[in-house]
């Protein structure tokens, strides 16, 4: 992601619990829906992983699970790139 996937999901879990979106989060709002579309996420379920994350372990493998699916996807879609 061109922005900073940990803090958008660390600030988009703070502003679930402040009851408001960040700063952060309403800045690059519209370019985490992109980047994760073009990766076949959807923020529906992204933003409820982060929702039903109970603890902060939990939260952390959320994060993590995000991260590994947008890289794996990425190098799924440029294989030649690797090759290079």
């Amino acid at each position: 992601m061109a922005i900073d996937t940990e803090r958008f999901l660390t600030e988009l879990r703070q502003s679930h619990k402040q009851g408001a979106f960040t700063e952060y989060v309403r800045e690059y709002w519209h370019e985490a829906v992109s980047e994760l579309e073009e990766h076949h996420l959807r923020m529906d379920d992204v933003n409820m992983m982060v929702v039903d994350a109970k603890d902060d372990s939990e939260f952390e493998e959320v994060v993590h699970d995000v991260i590994d699916e947008l890289e794996e996807n990425h190098e799924l879609e440029n294989p030649i790139e690797e090759l290079n």
